[in-house]
């Protein structure tokens, strides 16, 4: 078939490269809003290695789709989209992120080095209840879909999990072997968010100035936006601003800002950061929030909801605070001690600015990722 990659060339048209030549790498990315943004952010560093060219190929979620069973119909189309993208390409290794477009791509992954990046197994986001609900109605579809993951991740060469949260599920769920999982977080232009290689200062505001406490989610439900609002209209609107950056219509009450159209590492997203004192996020169901560690690169502490991998973002009691999703009584006292606490804000801000250049940074994780391919070379 001339759509499948053999060796290192899809057809026979193809010579094999070179030694010393440049890794021929093909992305195979899921589009939706976080996984767009670590798809700009690795595509960011890998264009400065010259050991390494990329083709990429995102591949656009239509959430308005809702033909049941929602998530195996994604995993169709998605693995459909990819094996048109991957036809003809010259590649000498694939790197899908998620796993989910490659469960139709066997052939692929059989004859060129793959990784797969996986910032959740299906069983997790079954759990989740947010992004995997729709699949919890359909426990046929979601056991084959789980059988085909568990398949995929043998067939691959590595498999990069986002978090060990995932790495053990993987182990545990689905049988995968330890050596076969390297856990690598995504990771974030750390110098975008802090205007060079400084840490950021603290916002200098004056006495009595209201705490502006900020909220970054697209679907506002979703990411427990309503939750955060009703406190704020209840206990802190005259003493804290609330700027919202959401896609959710919103009426903006006093205190209360909304900005739209602010797109991923923008330059007016970034001023909005640095102008904040605190990120909130009291997500109903989350595998990772890379915003955390925007919020946390740019000198914010953070309080966030317990879920998925975000205890491994968040150090709870040392950037921020995490507290049960949906507790609206947990929010409140975590935000609460911080507004009050000038302080604990900024010693919380410093220490989580660290974590995120330490941990984070994708010009490090980005290349770690990459490595695994070129060291199979």
């Amino acid at each position: 078939m001339d759509e499948t990659l053999s060796g290192a060339h899809a057809s026979g048209e193809s010579a094999p490269r070179s030694a010393g030549a440049p890794l021929r790498l093909a992305c195979i990315f899921e589009h939706s809003i976080g996984h767009a943004t670590f798809q700009k952010n690795l595509a960011g560093q890998v264009t400065r290695w010259p050991d390494v060219t990329a083709q990429w190929h995102p591949l656009p979620f239509d959430s308005n789709r809702r033909w049941p069973p929602r998530r195996l119909n994604w995993t169709l189309r998605s693995g459909l989209m990819a094996r048109q993208a991957l036809r003809g390409v010259t590649a000498d290794a694939l790197f899908f992120h998620t796993q989910v477009p490659a469960l139709l791509c066997p052939d692929h992954l059989a004859r060129v080095p793959t990784i797969l990046s996986m910032d959740a197994t299906p069983a997790q986001n079954a759990r989740l209840g947010i992004y995997g609900g729709a699949a919890q109605k359909h426990a046929p579809a979601r056991r084959l879909a789980s059988r085909w993951v568990a398949w995929s991740a043998r067939k691959a060469l590595r498999v990069v999990a986002w978090s060990d949260w995932v790495r053990r599920s993987l182990i545990e769920e689905y049988g995968l072997e330890p050596d076969r999982i390297a856990v690598i977080p995504p990771g974030i232009d750390v110098r975008l968010w802090t205007e060079g290689a400084g840490r950021p200062p603290a916002r200098v505001g004056r006495a009595g100035d209201p705490v502006r406490i900020l909220f970054v989610g697209g679907d506002f439900r979703a990411k427990g936006g309503e939750v955060l609002l009703e406190c704020f209209e209840r206990f802190w609107r005259r003493r804290a601003e609330l700027h919202l950056v959401t896609r959710t219509p919103l009426l903006a009450g006093p205190g209360v800002v909304v900005h739209r159209g602010l797109a991923p590492n923008s330059p007016e997203l970034v001023r909005l950061f640095r102008a904040s004192d605190l990120f909130v996020l009291p997500t109903l169901g989350d595998t990772f929030a890379q915003v955390l560690v925007e919020a946390m690169a740019s000198g914010l502490p953070v309080v966030a909801s317990d879920v998925g991998a975000l205890s491994e973002v968040v150090a709870h009691g040392e950037t921020g605070l995490l507290v049960p999703a949906g507790d609206a009584e947990s929010l409140f006292a975590a935000v609460e001690a911080l507004i009050q606490d000038p302080e604990l804000r900024r010693q919380m801000g410093a220490a989580g600015w660290e974590r995120a250049r330490d941990r984070f940074d994708i010009a490090r994780n980005g290349r770690r990722m990459v490595e695994l391919l070129l060291a199979a070379r």
